[in-house]
């Protein structure tokens, strides 16, 4: 076998398809690193069947499919493909040529190919297996799998070996066979654990099998012999009820009759009582007008009284109000006269108080004249020299300290205007900010708005449509549930009818088999249709006749009951169709019946059915009348004179001759006339059910749409909501920073400006100061010589003006004084007289106030007279009526006198006959609870034959009596009763039961004996496959180490190396240690060994295996990177003694090794991310270069 060429389409690097041919010897794979060459290798792993992305470095599978670059489009899938040269069938297929392709698309299909057709990774790891080329094999090495060698462990090691030893077929299928061992294992244990479980439960149901059989032949005697006894019983029962039904017309007679008598009395005293009801009522009514009438005549007194007394208080009122106003009218008087007298006093105080003034007046201007003409002293003049000297001096120094300040103050202006222009610039660019963020802002916050009333919109719309949902949900899962109701109810009574549920055992027997018996027609019950009213009626007619079997012919009937006796099926009653007689109700008697008001009809015209039945129709229905009471069907039986069959709509059934049977049973029998209704109306129904759930469906599914839409809209806009909240709370966020950073600079500018404005106003004033000071110095100095002068001519001042002065100044102060006391004088009179002027107008106020009360009291009395007035009148009528109402009442009181006078003789009367009718009705009572009870015991003794035995009272008679006295027969029954009792509880279905599960054990054991055989050949197999194993491995490891311990020194040029077991008892499990010692070193532990000593020693055991067993092909992925140049041309030399036998692929970068492939192939990446080859058949170059 040889591997002719490899395919690459899309596989990482490989974008185009890449086409690698291979021929015999060594097929080097070079190029700069990162060009892909490695790629190659990773290639042939994969369609190997590689499972793991990360051994093939990459993340996940779709990692390995080519993902685009600048220059092409990622593609969707990745395949490899690798041709094999198959003559010599190394392969077991019995083809020349072998392609196997793996593929893998990018949504995670995958496919593997063998000769272009689908195939499984088992199908190619079997074919593969044992041939040193499959997934993860020695004959394909990289520097990784190199590390892998010596990192593993002794017993992960022992996998070359055996791939080499060709026993990896044997061990999987020894696998296989220790899982069908163990599922063979737990199929025994499953079959033991059954088998104990049989074995436990066969005997218990022998024994049960044996009581069972036992009980079945007592029961079958208990149940003949209470057939006969019933028989009896019910027999007996029957004539003692005939009697008492006799006795109970007559008393039923006599009863009539004195009900008829009660019927007349309790009219007339009804009718009594209903005069007396409607006097009593006229009796209430006036009644009623009293009371109304007093009420009235009470208001009317209480609202007189209410009159007077409202006019005795407006008199009262009236005379308090005018001794208030004369009392009010003499204190203005008053007040008038002392504010009189007040201003008077005041006028005066004022004249003094003008006159201190005037003279206070001339005194200070006296005083201020002697003042002015006052000379200036010696002493202040020369204090005036002295301080021009001392300000002359001060302003020098101010001057130069001014002219410092000037030069500062320029520097500091310059620095604030230039602060100023940085500050302007800043909250310019921060202006801009903030009105770029309040239009974002605006925008955000109308959007939020927007959203949010769409969110709340849509949130209400969510809720109704939920409710609506819900409600649909509702009515729909109502009518789910009323459909699966009626449906239960339809399939039982289905079943009920397919089963002839109710019918007796023989005409369920003949019913069931009406296809295979000829002539069957059908029962009574199936043949006809009977409206829901008539059932009842119908159903007491016909009694047992329902299950009567209408037959072709007399031929059918016989054929039938020849059916039943050989088969022992029970009885029944046949109508054939050729012999029945038709029933009719005459003319005479059908017009006498029509005369009657609740006459219905005859029975068989009543419901519907085949012509062809007619005859027996007519034979069970044609002769009964349905009347719709018990009163109407004894009115017309005595009309025709108790010769017809009558029968009501409740069932009562009144016979020719005068009896009747009526009443209610205590429990309803199958509705055998009514169940083809019952199935068709409930057919109906759940037609009209499924059309409305469906709709309803439809509805559900609709809403629930709208629902999820409506759902999933809310949950977008909530997202579009919290984005928009986050959004417009970070815009306000970052509004609020550039507002305060815009303040911030407002304030800093403002700052900034003031300080210029300062600097500029401070500048200003030194050099306004500076103007000022020089002239000022000038002016001073000039001054302190004129005081110079002045001081030298003055002369002493005159001290006589001092003393006229103080004298003066006494009299002022004594005027003030006096002018004090006037001005405080005054005011107290002004503000005495303001006072009484406030009283006066208040007295004012009260007056006129009390005036208009007075006259609005006198139009209240005069209204409240005229009330009175008309008050009394009304009162004078009330009294009136009052009389009339009394008269009224007596004349009513004596009516009812005499009505309960007629009542009471009545009623006395009433219960004279209703004593003689309890006598009558305590005897009726007394046959009832006989018939009740003859009734009862027939129904049980019948409900036992039928419910049961399932056999008709009819039927029973039939069977052969009973020969011994009835109360011999049920001590019989009772002792096969205890005989029953002792056997304990029976299992009946132990029979059965008991053969099912004998066979089921027999058959179980023959399995547990057939796997027990299977189980042994197992284990012989394994033990073949082990010792097939030992001994290849054996052979293969002693091999492989010879040729390890010769290849070994070859490479490194010396040195010592071999395999080792750990365990050589345990061929099946050891392990195997590496030893090597390279020349001029001690033995020493692997991990120790440099790099290149490790791959070099790998390399020798790789070669040692190839000499072993060769292989078809080989990959070496750089396993000779870590050698130096000696070694790797001593490697690529040994390499080439296997190519007569092995085909070599080797991926390179060194030149010793690439000297000896025959085949040079250059991996490049010209495009960016996209990988190309180039080949070069280097044999080719050397004969040119020889030529």
């Amino acid at each position: 076998m040889q591997l002719e060429k490899i395919t690459l389409n899309g596989f990482k690097s490989f974008a185009n398809k890449t086409v690698i041919q291979l021929d015999s010897g060594v097929t080097a794979i070079v190029g700069p690193n990162g060009s892909g060459k490695s790629n190659l290798s990773e290639a042939i792993k994969w369609v190997l069947g590689e499972q793991s992305a990360k051994s093939l470095r990459g993340k996940k599978m779709e990692d390995l499919i080519f993902s685009g670059s600048d220059s092409k489009k990622a593609v969707n899938f990745c395949e490899v493909s690798l041709q094999f040269n198959n003559e010599d069938h190394f392969l077991p297929l019995d083809y020349n040529e072998v392609i196997i392709t793996r593929r893998y698309h990018r949504n995670g299909d995958s496919e593997y190919l063998i000769n272009k057709k689908p195939s499984r990774l088992k199908d190619i790891t079997l074919l593969l297996m044992d041939s040193g080329f499959s997934k993860g094999a020695f004959s394909m090495i990289s520097q990784g799998k190199v590390e892998e060698i010596f990192n593993n462990k002794p017993e992960e090691r022992r996998s070359i070996i055996e791939e080499a030893a060709g026993v990896l077929t044997y061990k999987m299928q020894k696998s296989e066979a220790e899982r069908k061992l163990k599922k063979t294992e737990d199929h025994l244990d499953r079959l033991k654990d059954i088998i104990y479980e049989l074995e436990q439960q066969l005997e218990p149901l022998r024994n049960q099998k044996e009581s069972a059989e036992t009980y079945l032949d007592l029961d079958k005697e208990k149940s003949k012999l209470e057939v006969q006894v019933l028989t009896a019983e019910l027999t007996a029962a029957k004539t003692q009820y005939d009697h008492s039904q006799s006795d109970l017309v007559e008393q039923n007679r006599l009863i009539e009759k004195l009900n008829h008598q009660k019927q007349a009395v309790k009219v007339k005293r009804d009718q009594v009582a209903k005069d007396r009801s409607y006097k009593e009522s006229d009796q209430a009514t006036v009644e009623d007008k009293n009371v109304a009438n007093q009420t009235k005549k009470a208001r009317i007194e209480g609202e007189i009284a209410l009159v007077k007394e409202r006019l005795t208080h407006l008199l009262q009122t009236g005379t308090q109000q005018t001794e208030q106003t004369e009392q009010s009218l003499k204190k203005q008087k008053d007040l008038e006269a002392q504010i009189k007298v007040i201003g008077e006093k005041v006028d005066a105080v004022a004249a003094n108080e003008l006159k201190v003034k005037t003279e206070l007046a001339a005194l200070k201007a006296l005083l201020n004249k002697i003042s002015e003409t006052e000379l200036p002293k010696v002493e202040d003049l020369r204090d005036e020299y002295f301080g021009l000297l001392q300000q002359t001096s001060k302003m020098h120094q101010q001057l130069a300290q001014l002219e410092k300040e000037k030069e500062t103050q320029t520097h500091q202006l310059e620095k604030s205007n230039q602060a100023v222009s940085i500050k302007e610039s800043e909250l310019a660019k921060t202006n801009h900010k903030i009105e770029v963020n309040d239009e974002q802002l605006a925008e955000k916050t109308n959007q939020l708005v927007e959203t949010t009333k769409h969110h709340e919109t849509l949130g209400i719309t969510a809720k109704k449509q939920s409710v609506s949902y819900q409600e649909a949900e509702a009515k729909w899962q109502h009518l789910k549930n009323d459909y699966h109701q009626q449906l239960a109810t339809y399939n039982s009574l289905e079943r009920l009818a397919d089963d002839y549920a109710g019918f007796f055992a023989g005409v369920k027997a003949i019913l069931k088999k009406k296809k295979q018996l000829p002539g069957i027609v059908g029962s009574v019950a199936e043949v006809i249709s009977v409206p829901e009213k008539f059932e009842e009626a119908i159903t007491v007619l016909l009694g047992g006749s329902a299950q009567n079997v209408i037959v072709r012919d007399e031929q059918s009937a016989d054929a039938a009951i020849t059916y039943l006796k050989k088969e022992k099926m029970g009885r029944a009653t046949f109508m054939p169709l050729t012999t029945m007689k038709k029933r009719t109700v005459s003319s005479i008697d059908l017009a006498a019946c029509q005369s009657f008001a609740g006459f219905i009809g005859v029975a068989i015209d009543l419901v519907s059915y085949d012509e062809l039945v007619e005859p027996a129709i007519s034979n069970v229905l044609g002769g009964y009348i349905v009347v719709d009471h018990l009163k109407t069907a004894h009115e017309l039986a005595q009309k025709t004179h108790f010769h017809l069959r009558i029968v009501t709509l409740n069932g009562d059934l009144l016979y020719p001759g005068g009896s009747l049977t009526g009443g209610q049973k205590r429990s309803k029998g199958p509705n055998l006339i009514g169940r083809t209704r019952q199935l068709s109306a409930l057919q109906k129904k759940l037609k009209e059910l499924e059309k409305a759930r469906k709709k309803e469906k439809e509805i559900l599914v609709a809403k629930s749409a709208e629902k999820e839409r409506l759902s999933q809209q809310l949950v977008e806009t909530s997202n579009q909501l919290r984005d928009l909240e986050i959004k417009q709370k970070e815009l306000a966020a970052e509004k609020r920073f550039l507002t305060e950073e815009s303040g911030q600079l407002t304030q800093a500018l403002k700052v900034a400006r003031y300080e210029a404005k300062l600097a500029q106003e401070d500048l200003e004033q030194i050099i306004s100061d500076i103007k000022t000071i020089k002239p000022r110095i000038n002016e001073v100095e000039q001054q302190s010589a004129q005081k110079k002068t002045e001081i030298e001519k003055s002369q002493t001042a005159d001290t006589d003006r001092a003393e006229e002065q103080r004298k003066i100044q006494q009299t002022i102060f004594d005027a003030e004084k006096e002018f004090a006391v006037q001005v405080e004088r005054r005011q107290a009179l002004v503000n005495e007289q303001a006072s009484y002027k406030a009283q006066l107008e208040s007295l004012i106020s009260e007056t006129a106030m009390l005036t208009t009360n007075q006259e609005s009291a006198k139009d209240s009395q005069k209204r409240l007279e005229e009330k009175e007035a008309e008050l009394l009148i009304e009162l004078e009528k009330v009294d009136l009526d009052q009389q009339h109402i009394n008269q009224e009442k007596i004349k009513i009181q004596k009516i009812l006198e005499e009505s309960d006078r007629v009542i009471s003789s009545l009623s006395a009367k009433e219960t004279e006959i209703s004593e003689t009718l309890e006598k009558h009705h305590y005897r009726m009572t007394t046959t009832e609870k006989a018939l009740t009870r003859y009734e009862s015991v027939m129904d049980q003794k019948l409900s036992l034959l039928t419910e049961e035995y399932h056999i008709s009272y009819e039927k029973a008679l039939e069977v052969e009596p009973l020969t011994v006295a009835v109360a011999s027969g049920r001590q019989r029954v009772t002792e096969l009763k205890q005989a029953i009792k002792k056997l304990g509880p029976v299992n009946l279905a132990a029979i059965e039961d008991f053969d099912e599960i004998n066979d089921r054990y027999i058959d179980l054991s023959q399995q547990k004996a057939d796997l027990d055989e299977a189980k042994e050949e197992l284990w012989s197999t394994m033990k073949t496959m082990d010792q097939e194993v030992i001994k290849r491995f054996k052979k293969t490891f002693e091999s492989v180490n010879q040729h390890f311990e010769e290849t070994f020194p070859q490479l490194f040029g010396g040195g010592q190396a071999r395999l080792e077991l750990t365990d050589p008892k345990d061929l099946l499990t050891t392990g195997i240690e590496i030893v090597a010692q390279p020349p001029g070193k001690k033995l020493q532990s692997l991990s120790l060994l440099s790099g290149g000593e490790r791959a070099l020693t790998a390399i020798a055991l790789l070669f040692a295996i190839l000499q072993t067993k060769p292989v078809p092909f080989c990959l070496l992925d750089e396993v000779e990177a870590a050698l130096d140049d000696a070694n790797v041309d001593r490697y690529g030399r040994y390499l080439k003694t296997f190519t007569p036998q092995t085909q070599f692929m080797v991926i390179t970068h060194r030149k010793g090794t690439m000297e000896q492939a025959d085949i040079l192939y250059g991996v490049t990446m010209q495009e960016s991310g996209i990988s190309k080859m180039a080949s070069v058949k280097l044999a080719e170059i050397d004969d040119r270069a020889l030529v």
